[in-house]
């Protein structure tokens, strides 16, 4: 099985609907009904979510492109922003700030880091290298991200990330 498989991690009870967005609807339901204020990480997600299709991607955007033009690690970088978090331009940087999280612990609005497939023929570089981060969605088996510069920010599916690509899970410090 897959790090990213669902066995044993509860998502079976959090399967409402098969579009992400019922997942938002329902958060923001359960918040509104409580009187309760909605986390900052819902926040980031549906943010990041409202740019899907609209932003445009460029390797190496610069920060205040964001966020009609972003890459990557801009696109992180001006959503946390947003909500008074600065993150550094680089996703390695970012990543460097994180905790690490386990695949079976990801909550929504943590990110998630792999070697971005811009890199795969760069020889020097360490195994470990991180060149691609994305937004955990809520339903946690997604993610939005500046993916490239065809198909722009979209949300894809974790277990669509391949193995050997992926480094790591990460969350703010607090």
């Amino acid at each position: 099985a897959s790090v990213f498989g669902t066995e044993g991690r509860g998502f079976e009870s959090l399967r409402l609907h098969q579009n992400t967005s019922s997942f938002d609807e329902v958060f923001l339901f359960v918040y509104s009904l409580l009187g309760m204020e909605v986390p900052m990480h819902l926040d980031l997600v549906r943010l990041a979510r409202s740019h899907i299709g609209v932003g445009r991607y460029e390797l190496m955007a610069k920060p205040e492109w964001a966020p009609d033009v972003v890459d990557c690690s801009s696109f992180t970088q001006w959503l946390h922003a947003q909500f008074g978090v600065a993150l550094p331009r680089k996703a390695r940087h970012q990543a460097a700030m994180m905790d690490v999280v386990e695949p079976d612990e990801i909550q929504p609005g943590d990110l998630i880091f792999f070697r971005g497939k811009c890199y795969q023929d760069v020889s020097g570089l360490p195994p470990d290298h991180i060149g691609h981060v994305g937004v955990v969605a809520e339903d946690r088996l997604h993610f939005i991200h500046a993916a490239n510069s065809t198909k722009g920010i979209i949300e894809a599916p974790i277990a669509r990330v391949k193995p050997e690509l992926f480094r790591r899970f990460g969350r703010i410090r607090t």
